[in-house]
């Protein structure tokens, strides 16, 4: 794992009901607090590390014991945006509780299916389904629901994707309406 790049992990699960993923995280015997966003959490861990801040005051997630949790989202009436579970601090080494953590969470993401890697000899057989970025950012995991899904022929987009207008175009062209607005 770079010591660059935050260590993440991408899913899709159903937006409707509680995020498998968060609900993972708080069963563990590690206890964070949690500050809710309209975005999904941050999971802060202060009995492992102090809490960082920038010169503006805001957590430093880089040098703090932190984990975010982008939930999915239901975008424009026809798509799911890809959930992320980021473990911030850069590098991970600096706070081993949170690294033995990082270590469960990818043997429990691992038990999911991986419908989409970048790499030409991983699984493709979702790839249509993937719209705008979320091709960018894989490997990507279907949680249970997820995987009902994608059989069922749901569109997934990023959440870093914003005017989805160009891809509505696309998916009018394949019956698919989307919403006029979010």
């Amino acid at each position: 794992m770079s010591k660059h790049v935050p260590a993440h992990s991408l899913f899709i699960e159903d937006p409707s009901g509680p995020c498998s993923a968060l609900e993972w995280l708080r069963q563990q015997p590690l206890r964070p607090t949690e500050e809710a966003f309209h975005w999904g959490a941050v999971l802060l861990y202060p009995s492992i590390g102090e809490l960082k801040l920038d010169v503006d005051g805001t957590v430093d997630g880089q040098r703090s014991p932190v984990i975010t949790v982008q939930v999915p989202k239901v975008r424009r009436g026809v798509f799911w945006t890809v959930g992320e579970v980021r473990f911030c601090p850069m590098p991970l080494e600096q706070f081993p509780e949170l690294k033995a953590l990082r270590r469960s969470f990818l043997q429990w993401m691992e038990q999911h299916p991986l419908i989409y890697d970048h790499h030409s000899d991983g699984p493709h057989e979702f790839d249509y389904y993937l719209e705008g970025s979320a091709k960018n950012w894989g490997p990507i995991r279907a949680l249970p629901s997820g995987m009902s899904a994608l059989k069922a022929e749901q569109y997934i987009v990023s959440r870093f994707d914003g005017s989805l207008d160009k891809i509505c175009k696309t998916l009018a062209l394949r019956g698919v309406k989307c919403a006029d607005s979010e």
